[in-house]
């Protein structure tokens, strides 16, 4: 599978497959690594990127001086003809990173999977000023389709439109039919909080959904500690059989079989489970994400997160460290 995704911004047209940048007839001949550096931060705008970031992810493991890159930083200013005193293109944040300024727009993608021939990542009536986090989403799920898993957070305060943003894109995706989508929400506890809450409501909507009965087939034979913990999807005897098979499970184990029965449903068909209010989830939920984010195995599975910064920072909710820990690593 080929894929061709251009992005423009101010003028420019950044090809990452033929590593090219080019504006109007004009072609700067770039260096693999200066066109790397350019293109991480291209693919993502606006946000704040750290210097230990772009190091991992154009360099690996291999230890390269900080002065190196502020070197590829300088010559890409010089080719964009921008000035570090009055960035228009790369801001530097002095001893975090770069930030890219640009609006950058995706415009074309060529032999992209049949999930995605269909979706238009276009703000629907209703979703103002969301244009380039859609376009991040899109972005992030041609990356998942494939089978590059990814996990994606949407953050902000409460109204902000993070529901709605999430809601945008998979009623963009829903619109193919090729895509399973499930969704579960974490809701706000006084007590203990009931293990694996959101993870439960998506695997419900999943084994009701279209092609049920698969669903059913592959968590009965991959994950029947789950199964046994939600009576009323199958049968009384298929039920009886399944808990026979999940005694003595343990927590890990648990963990496992999910993972592995998540897997075997996206070798089928790419799945995007979203998870919504993770300020108010469990532990166990997170310790899940964690590891499904960190699976080495390839997945065609996409985990959007949404989640109130405030409040995660306030409670010292774990979910702060466990979203810093993906990003240390990558993930």
């Amino acid at each position: 599978m080929s894929t061709t995704q251009i992005l423009r911004f101010e003028g420019f047209t950044l090809d990452p497959q033929n590593e090219e940048l080019r504006r109007g007839s004009q072609l700067f001949a770039l260096p693999p690594k200066t066109f790397a550096v350019l293109r991480h931060l291209a693919e993502n705008p606006a946000r704040l990127v750290s210097q230990a970031e772009l190091l991992r992810s154009i360099w690996g493991e291999v230890a390269v001086a900080d002065g190196l890159l502020r070197g590829y930083v300088r010559d890409l200013r010089r080719v964009l003809g921008d000035d570090a005193t009055k960035p228009r293109f790369i801001k530097t944040v002095p001893r975090r990173g770069f930030r890219f300024l640009p609006e950058v727009t995706l415009d074309s993608a060529d032999d992209l999977p049949d999930a995605t021939q269909a979706i238009a990542p276009s703000s629907p009536a209703g979703l103002v000023g969301r244009d380039q986090d859609l376009i991040a989403l899109h972005r992030s799920l041609r990356t998942a389709l494939g089978a590059r898993r990814q996990v994606v957070f949407i953050v902000g305060e409460a109204g902000i439109g993070k529901t709605s943003l999430l809601n945008a894109l998979l009623d963009q995706v829903r619109a193919t039919g090729s895509v399973r989508i499930a969704c579960g929400q974490c809701v706000e506890q006084y007590g203990t909080r009931e293990p694996y809450l959101p993870i439960f409501s998506a695997l419900r909507q999943l084994c009701r959904g279209t092609h049920s009965k698969q669903v059913l087939a592959i968590l009965a034979r991959h994950a029947p500690s789950w199964l046994a913990q939600m009576p009323g999807v199958i049968s009384d005897d298929e039920y009886r059989s399944v808990r026979m098979r999940a005694q003595g499970s343990s927590q890990s184990r648990m963990v496992y079989e999910l993972c592995q029965a998540l897997e075997f449903l996206c070798a089928d068909q790419p799945l995007i489970i979203g998870l919504e209010d993770l300020q108010w989830s469990d532990h166990s939920t997170l310790d899940l994400l964690s590891i499904l984010a960190r699976r080495l195995d390839p997945a065609r599975l996409f985990v959007i997160g949404s989640y109130r910064p405030a409040d995660v920072i306030i409670s010292n909710h774990p979910l702060r460290t466990v979203v810093l820990d993906l990003q240390v690593h990558g993930q």
